[in-house]
């Protein structure tokens, strides 16, 4: 389940304040590759097709402080197969992922794609982790969720 603050721009400065304020829990550069076979996933030399399982797309109006979100249940998947061929045909992008927390043992994360070909934001949204389950139901109601929500677009201003 992704997160995605609606209206909400991101720039550089964002990235720059959470590796400054926020505790960076994963960083990692990956390949994504889009061809006419599918979308892959090239990390640490191995290479994975990416399976998308369409998911209800939810938009909430006013959550917190005049801000709306929509929430993305699609399921994204790496095939754990062996790929050994792509076609010729193909658009691949180099990406910087960092994933950002607030405090230890927070179950809100921010993760930004950084697209290292053209130095942009690529995309940028939250998830739930831990007990919490990225593709977990969680209690958007929760007060303790939606004070997260709001200290990390506190971090961007």
């Amino acid at each position: 389940m992704k997160i995605y603050i609606d209206s909400f721009n991101y720039d550089i400065n964002f990235k720059k304040q959470l590796e400054k304020n926020c505790i960076l829990e994963l960083q990692k550069k990956v390949i994504e590759i889009f061809s006419e076979n599918g979308v892959y996933f090239v990390e640490n030399e191995r290479i994975f097709k990416i399976n998308y399982i369409d998911g209800e797309v939810e938009n909430i109006n006013n959550y917190c402080n005049n801000k709306s979100i929509t929430i993305d249940r699609t399921i994204v998947k790496k095939d754990m197969k062996n790929v050994y061929c792509i076609s010729n045909n193909q658009y691949k992008i180099n990406i910087l992922i960092q994933r950002f927390r607030l405090r230890e043992k927070s179950p809100l994360i921010c993760v930004i794609e950084y697209n290292l070909d053209n130095d942009n934001i690529q995309d940028v949204y939250f998830q739930l982790h831990d007990k919490h389950a990225a593709y977990s139901s969680a209690d958007m109601n929760n007060n303790f969720l939606k004070d997260d929500i709001l200290s990390f677009i506190n971090i961007a201003n």
